[in-house]
């Protein structure tokens, strides 16, 4: 019966990555993601956000829990440094909805 199962392929064998490697990961990750969205957001406004969900999701299946926050953490950071109103022709949603916001919020401060 021994001689039926197969050996297993050294080639095939998974190796589990360290803690450094899949921190390393997570934060490639997230540059590479903080600079495509910057491009895109640039070009195309705020309908491109949902990247952000991939790039989080695939780093947490890759590393774990702990580098999935990091990634979401510098993905969160990133985001808010690179990203201004988009420079296309029209303004989008968010840009319009922001002027109201500031001042709503400085009226209950008198």
């Amino acid at each position: 019966m021994d001689t039926l199962t197969p050996a297993p392929s050294p080639a095939l064998a998974r190796r589990r990555a360290g803690a450094l490697e899949r921190y390393v990961v997570a934060v490639l990750a997230a540059a590479a993601a903080v600079g495509l969205h910057a491009e895109l957001h640039r070009l195309f406004g705020a309908s491109i956000d949902p990247i952000f969900l991939v790039v989080v999701a695939l780093s947490t299946g890759y590393g774990g829990f702990g580098a999935g926050v990091v990634t979401l953490v510098l993905l969160g950071l990133g985001a808010l440094a690179t990203t201004g109103p988009p420079t296309s022709g029209s303004p989008s949603k968010t840009s319009r909805m922001r002027w109201p916001c500031r001042c709503m919020g400085s009226r209950g401060s008198s």
